[in-house]
């Protein structure tokens, strides 16, 4: 929960500074430490990062120039 608190501190700090690279990787740094600390190991993060980025690569978006900036981009959903 104490990971998951301070997620949730640094996305206002990534709201309040967004260009701030630095507070983004707070947010990635905390993420993989919750991930540890769930028990995974580096070779495990590691792992699920490059399948998740594959699987999201193979995915179907739509156009993020044209989307609403405000509004979070979702894959498009086939049924």
């Amino acid at each position: 929960e104490g990971v998951i608190a301070h997620i949730r501190k640094e996305l206002i700090e990534v709201e309040q500074a967004p260009d701030d690279l630095e507070e983004w990787i707070d947010v990635a740094i905390l993420a993989f430490d919750g991930a540890y600390r769930r028990g995974y190991s580096c070779s495990e993060v590691a792992l699920a990062l490059k399948t998740k980025l594959e699987k999201n690569m193979s995915r179907t978006w739509p156009d993020w120039q044209t989307s609403d900036p405000n509004k979070p981009i979702e894959h498009v959903r086939h049924q």
